[in-house]
């Protein structure tokens, strides 16, 4: 599991430490979410490559999150709850769950049921090499992009902006998940940097940056990128 992306949805704080820790020693990248609402944040600017999610959260249950993430994704889910209960355990995994373990459970059996999960789900690979979507393409290890087969001329942020719009076509994606995802959490930006860079990008991508085709705006929240050719 060296290096993938793991996404931990759990509100208890030592269990969550707990699992942290394991998966560190494991290599992995970890992310610790406490409640529905970061988990949700987290699973769109992460980019997770699985997701260790509880079923009672403070703001909501894992049911939710389950939902919202299968309706757009199909990142690996691998419910860790102490609910045994077994129509509970068939609900989850008829909507969508890959895998469910109960708790108090043993840090051996955990971790080869996530490598079985990424076996089935990465086999040989921890993310797509080409992606398309309209006419933009991009070359993800070579930090190449392009519209209609024009090589576009983008900075590293303009890039990873791109990437990560492309990466969640039709999603709202507000200004703090787009900080997250592109500058880190040790970036002490205001949320207008994102409204600056989606600016010089509309200039690189766009046809017509005042009618935009790809990134559009939402009203106090941030940006949809959804292809429109009709807006020209």
């Amino acid at each position: 599991m060296q290096s993938k992306r793991i996404l931990v949805v759990e509100d208890d704080r030592n269990i969550a430490l707990s699992l942290e820790t394991l998966l560190l020693r494991e290599g992995c990248k970890v992310r610790v979410a406490r409640d529905a609402a970061m988990g949700m944040s987290l699973a769109a600017s992460f980019q997770p490559d699985l997701i260790l999610l509880d079923w009672m959260l403070p703001d909501g249950d894992g049911l939710s999150i389950l939902k919202s993430i299968r309706s757009r994704a199909p990142t690996p889910i691998l419910f860790v709850t102490a609910r045994d209960d077994v129509t509970e355990k068939v609900l989850a995994l008829e909507m969508g769950a890959d895998d469910y373990l109960t708790k108090p459970f043993h840090n051996r059996e955990l971790v080869a049921r996530m490598r079985s999960l990424l076996r089935r789900t990465h086999p040989g690979t921890s993310g797509a090499k080409f992606l398309a979507y309209g006419p933009i393409e991009i070359q993800v290890d070579e930090r190449r992009a392009a519209r209609d087969g024009v090589a576009l001329d983008l900075t590293r942020i303009e890039f990873d902006l791109l990437l990560h719009f492309v990466r969640n076509p039709r999603v709202v994606l507000s200004r703090e998940v787009l900080l997250e995802a592109v500058w880190g959490y040790d970036f002490d930006g205001y949320q207008r940097t994102v409204d600056t860079h989606v600016r010089r990008l509309r200039v690189k991508v766009e046809p017509q940056p005042d009618t935009p085709q790809f990134i559009h705006s939402v009203r106090g929240i941030g940006y949809r990128f959804e292809y429109d050719p009709a807006r020209s």
